[in-house]
């Protein structure tokens, strides 16, 4: 752990060093990890990494505070990128996008969550 508390896989993710994740992944590193409000996923949703994102994904990874921080901030293509790339996420975060009053967002999530309907 660094002075700063981040973990080698917050290391990792935040340089963009995908066969270091996967190996501390592999290893049993704590995805979930958190330092002031950022975890790996947060990283990886920063950076844009789908691969990463994916990865993380599928060590069991949560994007809730990612995505209500991209929400607050009216910032479109992180919701978009969580939707299209995270974990499934709970309809609640509609009302969060209407409490902020971002309708592009709000209409953007309802979208996801129609085609998601339409699917399952």
């Amino acid at each position: 752990m660094t002075d700063e508390g981040w973990t080698p896989l917050h290391l990792a993710v935040s340089e963009g060093k995908r066969d270091i994740v996967q190996l501390l992944l592999d290893n049993g590193a704590d995805v979930n990890a958190e330092k002031n409000e950022k975890t790996p996923m947060y990283l990886a949703i920063g950076n844009k990494d789908e691969l990463i994102t994916t990865s993380l994904v599928r060590h069991g990874a949560e994007a809730d505070v990612p995505l209500a921080l991209a929400i607050k901030q009216g910032d479109e293509d992180t919701v978009r990128f969580i939707l299209q790339h995270g974990p499934e996420i709970e309809p609640e975060f509609l009302i969060y996008a209407n409490r902020y009053g971002h309708d592009h967002i709000l209409q953007l999530m309802v979208e996801h969550f129609l085609e998601k309907d339409a699917v399952d």
